[in-house]
Protein backbone atom coordinates (compact mmCIF):
# COMPACT_ATOMS: atom_id res chain seq x y z
CA UNK A 1 0.00 0.00 0.00
CA UNK A 2 1.28 3.59 -1.01
CA UNK A 3 1.08 6.66 1.44
CA UNK A 4 0.60 10.13 0.02
CA UNK A 5 2.47 12.31 2.04
CA UNK A 6 1.20 16.02 2.00
CA UNK A 7 3.44 18.95 3.98
CA UNK A 8 1.52 22.78 4.41
CA UNK A 9 3.07 25.44 6.73
CA UNK A 10 3.18 28.73 7.42
CA UNK A 11 6.65 29.04 5.66
CA UNK A 12 5.39 26.76 2.10
CA UNK A 13 3.93 28.57 -0.63
CA UNK A 14 2.63 25.13 -2.55
CA UNK A 15 1.95 22.12 -0.89
CA UNK A 16 4.75 19.73 -0.77
CA UNK A 17 4.02 16.13 -1.89
CA UNK A 18 6.06 12.73 -1.65
CA UNK A 19 4.65 8.89 -1.47
CA UNK A 20 6.12 6.49 0.94
CA UNK A 21 5.24 2.78 1.59
CA UNK A 22 4.72 3.47 5.55
CA UNK A 23 2.84 6.27 7.60
CA UNK A 24 6.39 6.01 9.82
CA UNK A 25 8.46 7.31 6.52
CA UNK A 26 5.99 9.70 5.53
CA UNK A 27 6.34 10.89 9.28
CA UNK A 28 10.06 10.71 9.37
CA UNK A 29 10.19 13.22 5.81
CA UNK A 30 7.87 15.88 7.45
CA UNK A 31 9.96 16.12 10.85
CA UNK A 32 12.66 16.40 8.08
CA UNK A 33 11.56 19.86 7.17
CA UNK A 34 12.22 21.12 10.99
CA UNK A 35 10.08 24.20 11.61
CA UNK A 36 9.40 24.92 7.82
CA UNK A 37 6.37 22.46 8.12
CA UNK A 38 3.58 22.47 10.38
CA UNK A 39 0.98 19.93 8.79
CA UNK A 40 1.81 16.74 7.04
CA UNK A 41 -1.88 14.65 5.99
CA UNK A 42 -0.86 11.28 5.13
CA UNK A 43 -3.15 9.78 2.42
CA UNK A 44 -4.15 6.04 0.87
CA UNK A 45 -6.85 4.37 -1.12
CA UNK A 46 -6.78 3.89 -5.04
CA UNK A 47 -6.42 7.79 -5.67
CA UNK A 48 -5.15 8.70 -2.27
CA UNK A 49 -9.01 9.46 -1.73
CA UNK A 50 -8.58 8.22 2.06
CA UNK A 51 -7.17 10.08 4.75
CA UNK A 52 -5.46 7.88 7.13
CA UNK A 53 -3.15 9.87 9.52
CA UNK A 54 -2.09 13.54 9.91
CA UNK A 55 1.34 14.83 12.08
CA UNK A 56 1.23 17.67 13.26
CA UNK A 57 4.27 19.74 14.62
CA UNK A 58 4.20 21.51 18.36
CA UNK A 59 4.72 24.94 18.09
CA UNK A 60 5.46 25.86 20.97
CA UNK A 61 8.95 25.89 22.85
CA UNK A 62 11.56 25.34 20.19
CA UNK A 63 9.23 24.37 17.69
CA UNK A 64 11.25 20.98 16.48
CA UNK A 65 8.93 18.77 18.01
CA UNK A 66 6.00 16.43 16.44
CA UNK A 67 2.65 15.29 17.76
CA UNK A 68 2.62 11.67 17.40
CA UNK A 69 0.52 10.90 13.78
CA UNK A 70 -2.99 10.23 14.70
Amino acid sequence: MKYLAILTGSSIRNDIRAEFNTIRKCRNWAESYGTTADVCNIWTGKNFDKNVAWHRRDTNGNGMRWFRAA
